[in-house]
């Protein structure tokens, strides 16, 4: 079985790096430094908080753009040119199939993140900063957590509908987990207790605001190490249950939509 993990991860880790959407994410990391670069010109540290508020906002629209569409695509694609059945045929389990081909995403998301980070770091040296701290460090890898749950989001949306469903139904719960602590925020006892009720276990457990850390990102001293975990192990267990659902969806079907 692990064997066969490994075969599915790593080709899935080869065709989605040889994707059309590799470079253009990569560019768009590119236009995003250099466009927070221009807030350094004008040299207070206000907008110094301005390039990283802008710099960050834009790489987590990226990267999550980037798991949605590689999500939902590299399921859509297996299924459409038969290289699910091939591998099928093996035999691989369609939950081994599946885990496989998440871990190949990861990996690709890896790779994606260390090339922004990297693109962010010279960009701040060229602009006669230091090497990131540890706050601007954790705000990345938190900001990759929520990347890696929002592929594990499109993996299981790929696995109950076709390709269009799956993108549509991945953005609008994506959109839902960023707006919900804002929504739950808005809400008074006016409310009616009904609403109250929904938006606080949405809130509660969707909320994709615990991987956003713009705020602490120029702190001058690392959050508590509760603060760390409790958002580490928030986004593993979203991720766990979002690819344990999605694996025993798949394994109880004769096969993943088109």
């Amino acid at each position: 079985m692990l064997r066969a993990l490994g075969v599915v991860t790593m080709q899935t880790f080869i065709l989605l790096r040889r994707d059309r959407i590799f470079w253009p994410a990569l560019g768009a990391s590119l236009l995003i430094s250099a466009v927070a670069a221009l807030f350094s010109s004008w040299g207070t540290e206000d907008l110094v908080k301005m390039r990283y508020d802008f710099g960050l906002f834009g790489f987590q629209l990226s990267g999550s753009a980037v798991a949605m569409l590689w999500g939902v695509k590299m399921i859509s694609d297996a299924r459409q040119d038969g290289s699910m059945e091939v591998q099928l045929a093996a035999p691989v389990s369609r939950g081994v199939w599946l885990v496989g081909k998440y871990l190949g995403l990861g990996a690709c998301i890896l790779l994606i993140s260390s090339l922004f980070v990297t693109v962010w770091q010279a960009m701040l040296l060229a602009l006669g900063y230091n090497l990131m701290q540890g706050p601007q460090l954790l705000a990345f890898a938190m900001m990759v957590l929520g990347w890696m749950v929002t592929g594990a989001l499109a993996v299981f949306f790929a696995s109950l509908a076709r390709a269009p469903l799956a993108i549509f139904a991945t953005v609008s719960t994506w959109i839902a987990g960023l707006i919900s602590p804002l929504v739950g925020q808005a809400t008074t006892h006016d409310t009616p207790l009904p609403i109250r009720l929904v938006v606080a276990t949405i809130t509660r457990y969707w909320d994709l605001q615990q991987f956003n850390l713009v705020d602490k990102a120029l702190d001058p001293a690392m959050p508590s190490l509760r603060f760390i975990l409790d958002r580490g192990l928030y986004g593993i267990i979203l991720i766990a249950l979002l690819i344990s659902l999605a694996s025993i969806i798949c394994s109880r079907r004769d096969a993943l939509p088109a």
